[in-house]
């Protein structure tokens, strides 16, 4: 079995120095020799490193850079060519990976797994994984070590079923996915686009709906039978057009609707294309306010789309609020909290530009 690596920062990149916990660029060998402490390594692999920073400081351009990277190995690999760098040195031979593992920080992990899942689409070859660590590895209850471990087991199970691609398992792993164990649970598997937000000065990781791919529990991958593997095509999404393209806001009783009207109407913002709202947790929004119902349908004669991450699905009892919005001209992305809305709407602007529906 071979495996590339692929290290970007983040926290299982990083070390405690002065008291702020900072990158170190030796920590990407460090993991890799601590892993082989623990479970020893019984894989080939290469590694790359696109770049190495604190996922906070990600930004749309890092976004392009990863998912260009991520895809260019995958792409290379079919095509039997190597990856090389900027003066023509091979990085690595891509000519036999059984899966691609990216370590990432906790913090916009997020947005990276949604961004590369719309861009390389499902129904891989076989798994791209992220892993992070709840802490610097020097900390002995760090769990980096563990969900790279999972991460391993998860490219194992996925060659057992290479022969049958169709398959359910082969096709819950065989997308772009997120391996974390939370405190005191098991470790599971979530789509990559279907993280939530992570909650404040909390590393734990959870899917929208609690609907996860699976879980791994000591070494077991275990598939939910419920799971419903989505069929997306890859698309080359240029995430710093698209997301200056979409305006986001995380709803709250302080919304001033009549200044956010004022602004979106200005000659700044005519070009925008959608607008995504974070809804409360129970998937609504206020529609009975006059002004907000007042920028709702403004939006909707521009011709400015609003979406709204985590509204609610019709197949559930919802809240009389929500009888409006298609009145309204507001879609709900009920399984999608921000950062996979995000990177849905960039993928359909993308593909259909002015015409995009979801």
């Amino acid at each position: 079995m071979k495996v590339l690596l692929i290290f970007t920062g983040g926290t299982i990149g990083s070390t405690i120095s002065n008291n702020y916990i900072s990158l170190d660029g030796t920590k990407s060998f460090t993991l890799l020799k601590k892993y082989e402490e623990k479970y020893g390594i019984d894989f080939e692999f290469d590694t790359l490193t696109p770049y190495n920073e604190l996922s906070e400081n990600n930004t749309s351009k890092t976004l392009n850079l990863l998912t260009h990277s991520v895809k260019e190995a995958y792409n290379n690999q079919a095509s039997g060519k190597s990856l090389v760098n900027n003066r023509g040195i091979p990085l690595f031979c891509s000519s036999s990976y059984d899966g691609i593992i990216i370590t990432h920080g906790t913090d916009s992990l997020a947005y990276s797994a949604a961004a590369l899942y719309y861009s390389m689409g499902t129904n891989l070859k076989y798994p791209v994984c992220f892993v992070s660590s709840d802490k610097p590895l020097e900390d002995e209850t760090a769990n980096g070590l563990s969900n790279l471990h999972a991460a391993i087991g998860i490219i194992r199970e996925s060659l057992k079923h290479k022969s049958d691609p169709a398959s359910h398992t082969a096709k819950s792993l065989n997308q772009v996915l997120v391996v974390y164990k939370n405190a005191n649970s098991h470790t599971f598997i979530h789509a990559g686009n279907r993280l939530e937000l992570t909650r404040l000065y909390n590393p734990d990781i959870y899917s929208t709906k609690d609907e996860v791919v699976g879980e791994v529990n000591n070494d077991d991958i275990l598939i939910n039978p419920d799971f419903v593997a989505e069929d997306n095509a890859p698309a080359n999404i240029d995430f710093v057009k698209q997301f200056s393209l979409i305006i986001q806001y995380v709803l709250s009783p302080g919304i001033d609707y009549r200044r956010l009207s004022a602004e979106l109407t200005s000659a700044g913002y005519l070009a925008q294309k959608a607008i995504v709202m974070r809804t409360y947790h129970s998937g609504t929004i206020n529609t009975k306010d006059q002004a907000a119902r007042d920028f709702y349908l403004n939006m909707k004669d521009l011709g400015i789309k609003v979406y709204l991450a985590g509204g609610y699905c019709k197949e559930v009892l919802s809240y009389e609020s929500t009888k409006d919005f298609e009145k309204l001209g507001i879609t709900p992305l009920c399984k999608l909290d921000l950062p996979g809305a995000l990177s849905y709407l960039a993928r359909e602007l993308t593909n259909n530009g002015d015409n995009y529906e979801y």
